[in-house]
């Protein structure tokens, strides 16, 4: 099990999650904004037999993934919206969910065959997990309105919640990870105001929840875990 996280989460999280796999931290990488600039799910897009990559990303990082199945994509991103979202979509569960217009078009192509949900939200993972075909947490309302009209079940987390150091707030699919039903949650579970609400959508999906640390819901621009069978 390889899991890629940014380089700065915080200690008791970084030693937990070495206790889970192999952890891959990034370090910042150049060409985006500050508070991104070491977040996996800017440069990583985790598909169901393939980790799409950023061509950008250096050669001494892609070594230590030489054995997960990769991708290189056609286009980095960069620092000014939504280009800086290329990367940022959610494949899985035969679904891809994504801003359509901005995708990187290696992800498109992957994309073929898949249902596609276009939404206006181009920080798609950020802001989205997608525990099955149906069911969906959220900090999007303009994600969770979509989702809800082709007859998904969504549970929507109040962003304002979440850190991301240099912005008002991050979002709530950044500061997670997801791997076998489980959801790893980057914070205390209860800093969030539908802290019941969400244990109890868990619970009715069949997942559980791993606190990584007794603190703040940090956005870490998600954490991939990459197992065998899948990718996630």
């Amino acid at each position: 099990m390889i899991i890629i996280a940014a380089y700065d989460i915080p200690a008791e999280a970084n030693l937990k999650l070495k206790t889970i796999g192999r952890l891959v931290l990034l370090n910042p990488q150049p060409n985006v904004y500050k508070s991104i600039s070491s977040h996996p799910d800017i440069f990583f897009c985790a598909g169901p037999d393939c980790l799409y990559v950023s061509p950008t990303l250096p050669e001494a990082l892609l070594e230590r993934l030489r054995a997960v199945p990769y991708c290189l994509g056609t286009k980095p991103p960069l620092a000014v919206y939504p280009a800086s979202a290329r990367y940022n979509a959610v494949m899985a569960h035969g679904m891809f969910i994504h801003n359509l217009k901005v995708s990187d078009p290696a992800l498109l192509h992957a994309a073929k065959g898949l249902e596609q949900i276009h939404v206006a939200q181009a920080y798609t993972r950020c802001n989205l997990l997608c525990l099955s075909k149906s069911h969906f947490i959220t900090s999007d309302r303009g994600i969770e309105k979509y989702l809800l009209k082709y007859g998904k079940t969504v549970c929507y987390i109040n962003p304002k919640q979440v850190s991301l150091s240099g912005h008002l707030h991050g979002f709530f699919g950044g500061a997670c990870g997801m791997h076998q039903q489980t959801l790893y949650l980057c914070g205390s579970l209860s800093r969030l105001n539908e802290a019941t609400t969400l244990n109890q959508f868990l619970s009715d999906c069949g997942w559980t929840l791993v606190e990584l640390y007794q603190g703040p819901v940090l956005d870490v621009g998600s954490l991939l875990f990459i197992g065998n069978q899948h990718l996630v």
